[in-house]
């Protein structure tokens, strides 16, 4: 189960930055980008080396507000 969390959040790490140079962001919007996946690694490495039910809620929290904060910072450093 470690690397079925762990593979798809390192993955999107270039994936993110990629998104943000394409759209114009600048470099605060990437940077913002490589913050907001980094924490969602953490939540990943967190369920990872724990296995809990509450780590596992806590990645899929994250993951649902990963999405919307990093669209909300692509159009906000887009301006």
């Amino acid at each position: 189960m470690s690397w079925q969390a762990m593979v798809p959040s390192f993955a999107l790490l270039p994936v993110s930055v990629s998104a943000a140079a394409i759209a114009g962001a600048g470099a605060s919007g990437i940077c913002a980008v490589c913050v907001l996946t980094s924490a969602l690694i953490v939540y990943s490495a967190r369920l990872a080396l724990q296995k809990s039910n509450v780590a596992a809620r806590q990645l899929l929290t994250a993951s649902i507000i990963y999405l919307p904060l990093t669209y909300l910072v692509l159009i906000l450093t887009r301006f």
